[in-house]
């Protein structure tokens, strides 16, 4: 079942010197003392078919990267889809971009922004299964950046009421029915469904600007949910 509205944190998630608490609204709150080790407690309340199934598009150790400027980072063996948790530091263009095994774009970018970014992104649902494997995450950057490349199965459970600002990723083993959504951003609001079948199930909310509005909600599950947001969002199921 999912978490009731308003549940403690579920993963605590450290990447080099920054520390980050990832809470069931879907938001990244830096902690107050760092961590030495990486630590990513998996929920435990999701149902057994939902969590399976996201360990099937993608069982890996999560990895932890940091640097400053342009990098290409490789991606753990067997990753050929999860999530991205990035910071980024600087003023400038931030950018992450997914390479194949051929060295070439995939035509997957997740995230692509100008100045301090933090945010939570899914990776390799957007193409198809028989695509080139994905090998690699192109960084663009003009600052200091933080990274955990983690499997989709360390995704906060969606429970029946979230919020957020910026970009956020949930695994929902509820039922199909009515999504509730408001954005208080001046640019890109989208919210997509990634069901079984590895592609997306459905662009629940792809807006601009201030919005407010309903639709049906996933028709199949499980589901990843993505968020992509660009101010300060709130979905509740009805």
């Amino acid at each position: 079942m999912a978490l009731a509205a308003g549940a403690t944190a579920v993963a605590l998630i450290t990447a080099g010197i920054i520390t980050f608490n990832a809470t069931t609204d879907g938001t990244l709150a830096e902690a107050d003392e760092p961590a030495a080790a990486t630590v990513v407690h998996q929920p435990t309340d999701l149902q057994s078919e939902a969590l399976a199934w996201a360990e099937s598009l993608g069982d890996f150790t999560t990895a932890t990267h940091s640097g400053s400027g342009d990098v290409v980072v490789e991606l753990p063996d067997g990753a050929d889809a999860g999530i991205l948790i990035a910071r980024h530091q600087g003023d400038g263009d931030f950018a992450m971009t997914i390479i194949d095994a051929d060295g070439e774009s995939s035509g997957e970018q997740v995230v692509n922004t100008t100045g301090e970014y933090h945010g939570t992104t899914v990776w390799g649902l957007r193409t198809a299964p028989e695509a080139s494997k994905t090998a690699a995450i192109q960084i663009t950057a003009d600052g200091d950046w933080s990274l955990i490349v983690a499997p989709l199965s360390a995704a906060i459970p969606m429970s029946a009421s979230v919020s957020g600002d910026g970009d956020a990723v949930f695994l929902y083993d509820g039922k199909p029915g009515q999504l509730d959504a408001e954005h208080d951003g001046d640019a890109a609001f989208g919210v997509t469904a990634f069901a079984q079948n590895h592609h997306a199930d459905g662009l629940e909310f792809t807006q601009t600007g201030p919005f407010t509005g309903e639709s049906r909600f996933v028709d199949n599950v499980p589901a990843i949910i993505a968020v992509t947001a660009t101010g300060a969002w709130t979905l509740t199921l009805a």
